[in-house]
């Protein structure tokens, strides 16, 4: 499995970290083991009322297509050892 990386723009709201996927576009698709509903009223930048999701477990979210991952950072693997005796 190759290791690629997105760099996501980070808001600080009520002095918490969050992290803006609305930068790559209006449209996301993650997928959990276990997603519900927190907050239904849940107040964000400006008193903007969105939902607030918890998800645990095995959590991904498929990249929009037309994102550009960025790879120039990603370390590259270790040279294997040879089995073979010296």
């Amino acid at each position: 499995m190759s290791t690629e990386s997105i760099t996501i723009p980070v808001k600080i709201v009520n002095n918490e970290r969050w992290g803006q996927l609305s930068y790559f576009g209006s449209r996301h698709q993650f997928c959990g083991e276990d997603i519900r509903l927190k907050n239904y009223n849940f107040s964000f930048v400006g008193e903007h009322r969105v939902r607030l999701y918890s998800a645990a477990g095995n959590v991904h979210w498929r990249i929009p297509q037309g994102v550009d991952l960025d790879i120039s950072r990603v370390a590259l693997d270790r040279p294997r050892r040879s089995l073979q005796r010296r």
